[in-house]
């Protein structure tokens, strides 16, 4: 699978349509942690991560997995016919 292909597959929803919310999240994450590793190497050093970008990384995957969850209930991808194992977008 092509990093491309990856990437889409982890955009898109069930139906096969982008997710904002999925973009959104991989966003959250790329800029936080993309910004404590460039400090770290501006700094020249190890920069320990603040509990405040902790926060914004779990808090943004706590809400999409939530998100998930109310959106296909208690019985999760298996219960609508969808394998996990076959991918979700492609």
């Amino acid at each position: 699978m092509s990093a491309r292909a990856a990437l889409a597959d982890a955009l898109q929803c069930q139906d096969g349509g982008w997710s904002t919310m999925r973009i959104t999240t991989m966003l959250v994450c790329v800029v936080v942690l993309g910004m404590w590793v460039a400090f770290c190497f501006i700094e020249g050093r190890f920069v320990p991560i603040t509990w405040e970008m902790v926060a914004l990384v779990a808090g943004s995957q706590g809400a999409k997995a939530a998100q998930l969850r109310f959106e296909l209930g208690r019985g999760g991808l298996y219960a609508h016919g969808y394998d996990p194992a076959q991918g979700e977008g492609l």
